[in-house]
Formats: C-alpha cells, structure tokens, sequence
C-alpha cells in the first residue's frame, strides 16, 4: 500500500485517499552542535502546519470520500489548540486554501461544521469562532446556498454574541433597584463585577442561590468583588419578596425597565447566567457556575489564562 501510494498518490483518486488517510511525516527537529533541541515544540507546530499536506484541494471528489470527515473532525478536536484564537487562525488557514481551489464542495461542508460545532460549543469563549466564521465567510457572501432567512438569523446571532465576547467590554446596563433607583452595572469600584441573571421561577436558581449567598458572605472582601443581580421576571412583587425570604445580599435590579433589551443584547435565553466582568469592565468569563467561581477569580488574579 505505501508503494502504491507513492507511485499513484498523487494521480488516482484511490492513491489520494490513501495518501490523505496517512499523517504527514514530520521531520527530526533542528539541534545546535552540541546535540541540544533548539525548539522542543518543533515537530508539534510543523505537524500543525503541514497537517493538510496530504490532502489534494483541487479534487472535488475528495470532500465526498470516507476519509476528509474524520480528519477535519481530528484537526479540531485533538490537533488545534481549543483556544479561540488559535481556532480561529488555523480555520482561516484551512478555509483560504480551499477558496484558492475554488473547491465549493470541501469548502461549504467546512465552513458549516465549523459553524455549527462552535455555536453549540459549551467551552467559554469559543462562540468567538461562530461568530468570526458567519462575519467573515457568511456574512460576506462567501455562503450563497444558504437560505435567506437562515443566514439572515445566523448574521443576527453572530452580531449580538459579537457584543458579549471575551474582553469586550459588557454593555451598560441602567436598571430600577428595590427603592427605585437606577443603577449601572458599571457602578462598582471593585476588581470583580459578577452580573447574575436569575428568576424567581427558576429551578436551577433555586439551587444554585444558596450557594451563590455563601460565596459572597465568605469571599467578597477578600477577592473584591459586587454581585449585580438581575431578575428575568417582570413580576416585581415576586422579585421583591424573593429578596426578602432569601436574603439576597447584593445589588438587585429588576423589573424589565432597562435602556437597553438586556435579554438580546446579553443572549440570555437560560437562567441563572453569570458574566464575570474586571475592573475595567471587560468580559472575563461567562457560563460559569456558581461553584467554579471562586477558584476562577483566584486563578485570574493569581495571572493564569483561563478558558
């Protein structure tokens, strides 16, 4: 078989899907005189960067064969770092080589898994690559077959996440307190804004609330940081006894009077939802739960990147 790829790999559709079926070769890495590797992730970012080595873009049938699916699936799941920026810049890498093929074919499966797999993506901080996909490739008109209507949901999707992505800074928000005061979540000279979306309804809050009040009871001096916690409920009686029989401690707002559509413009769809923003206000995490805040906020403060 590796003689036949060697002498057919590059001419018969059987010997390409042979050769494709096979990792490329990395070579021995780079030493000085003495015998010492000069980069020891040598063979790890060449085998990166020459992953698609053995894959003939300019073949149609390619995209169609048994082989290219698992290995775009190996290429995002074991390959690319799962960080969005790397993600990002490795499926820029693989998308513009298919358009330079002009292969249609390969590049609207790709562009499509890409998509799907990172808007449904439970790790923080991966909608970034949803949401650079349908800005750079839909978005631009690089995706013709899609429905209307679709791409124009996909586009509104993309542009609302594109507001509440890692580092942005949140969007401001001016809700009524308890006493009728509007307050903004901008509003605390602390290293740590935790914005909590919540309902008085919901089961999940029920549970997790009581944990929510211990963490900040016991560390809200020492990691420095305010609650902003918003009710989803418009009923602001119910929100106004909820305060009171569990002792909320925090910030509440509520009652749906906002200057903005919070609902859309943060994409809170589930409650609770948590958006833990710096001093600056910048996003710094998002989807967490109540239990992996604490060691979150010591790992950021301690300087360690978190994903």
């Amino acid at each position: 078989m590796n003689q036949f790829v060697k002498e057919h790999g590059k001419e018969n559709l059987f010997g390409k899907i042979q050769l494709f079926a096979h990792d490329v070769e990395v070579p021995e890495p780079p030493k000085d005189n003495r015998g010492n590797l000069l980069d020891s992730n040598f063979e790890y970012y060449y085998f990166i960067n020459h992953y698609w080595d053995n894959c003939d873009f300019n073949d149609m049938a390619m995209s169609y064969t048994p082989v290219f699916q698992p290995r775009l699936e190996m290429y995002y799941n074991k390959v690319i770092p799962p960080v969005a920026d790397s993600l990002i810049k490795y499926t820029d890498i693989l998308l513009q080589k298919m358009l330079d093929a002009n292969n249609l074919d390969m590049f609207k499966y790709s562009v499509w898994y890409v998509a799907n797999k990172y808007e449904r993506s439970q790790y923080i901080g991966h909608d970034a690559v949803f949401v650079h996909v349908v800005l750079n490739y839909y978005a631009k008109g690089l995706c013709p077959w899609t429905e209307e209507a679709v791409l124009e949901k996909m586009i509104n999707h993309a542009e609302q996440l594109d507001n509440v992505l890692l580092g942005k800074k949140a969007p401001e928000l001016w809700m009524f307190d308890t006493n009728d005061n509007f307050v903004c979540n901008y509003s605390f000279n602390k290293d740590y804004t935790i914005m909590w979306f919540w309902d008085t309804d919901c089961g999940h809050c029920k549970t997790a609330t009581p944990k929510l009040i211990e963490f900040y009871n016991e560390y809200k001096d020492s990691l420095n940081f305010e609650i902003y916690a918003i009710c989803m409920g418009s009923d602001v009686g119910k929100w106004k006894k909820a305060i009171v029989e569990k002792n909320l401690p925090w910030v509440n707002v509520g009652g749906n009077k906002a200057n903005i559509d919070f609902r859309k413009v943060y994409g809170i769809s589930t409650t609770p939802y948590i958006f833990v923003l710096d001093r600056n206000k910048r996003i710094i995490c998002k989807k967490i739960s109540v239990d992996d805040l604490k060691d979150f906020i010591i790992n950021h403060r301690a300087g360690k990147r978190i994903q």
